[in-house]
């Protein structure tokens, strides 16, 4: 597959010569498939409708299936079914429509270092987090809101992550809270990076430096096994 998709790069587009060496990370996804069972005969993974289901159950709001291509219509129906549960009036509930192109409303952040920021940054800052990103330019250091060198995360997100997205391991902040394990070289471990998530990981996890050592090498031979290039 790495073969596979290096070649068809270099031949849909023109001046590039990539090999596996220029490789930073491999991962694979799985698509979650839903099924009726028919009349119980086995039916090809590839014939499966790629149709999504959202159920509540006990005030959880739970997805299957679909394709990213439908996020936005699946984004529809969690919003219809979060209505079922959130303690919003007769009022709201007529003013809040979940059929516009505006799915969400997000007012401009009070906080006066949103100011200072990028006009990109300050876009993707918005849609990201919402009404929760006040909060977090409150908890940013001074030094915080810089890029995580050749990334589009700010330094705050990892501690916007460390304080208020349970993160118990730190393969849960590098490649499911952000995805910097995946798009950043050595998985993001680099000596300069290691040294500033572990002072993160220290002032809001609790982290002493055995914890930080163990936690340093589960996630090497994590990233190692599962998300460094195949051997050819």
């Amino acid at each position: 597959e790495v073969d596979y998709l290096l070649d068809a790069t270099n031949g849909l587009f023109d001046d590039t010569d990539l090999n596996r060496e220029d490789v930073i990370s491999t991962w694979a996804g799985v698509r979650p498939l839903i099924s009726d069972g028919g009349d119980g005969k086995r039916v090809s993974p590839s014939k499966e409708k790629r149709d999504h289901s959202v159920w509540l159950d006990n005030n959880l709001v739970t997805v299957s299936g679909g394709k990213l291509t439908t996020f936005r219509l699946i984004a529809l129906d969690v919003l219809e079914k979060c209505q079922q549960v959130l303690a919003l009036s007769d009022t709201t509930m007529q003013n809040q429509t979940v059929s516009g192109d505006q799915v969400f409303s997000n007012p401009t952040p009070t906080h006066p270092k949103f100011a200072t920021l990028p006009k990109p940054l300050q876009q993707r800052l918005q849609g990201f987090y919402g009404l929760q990103l006040d909060r977090l330019l409150d908890i940013a250091h001074d030094d915080e809101l810089a890029y995580v060198t050749d990334s589009n995360t700010i330094w705050a997100e990892i501690r916007f992550a460390a304080r208020f997205e349970q993160v118990i391991h730190l393969d849960d902040l590098l490649l499911r809270r952000t995805r910097l394990g995946l798009i950043l070289p050595h998985g993001a471990m680099t000596p300069l990076i290691s040294a500033r998530l572990k002072q993160i990981c220290q002032q809001e996890l609790g982290w002493d430096e055995q914890k930080w050592q163990r936690e340093a090498a589960r996630y090497s031979e994590l990233w190692q096994r599962y998300y460094h290039l195949p051997a050819a």
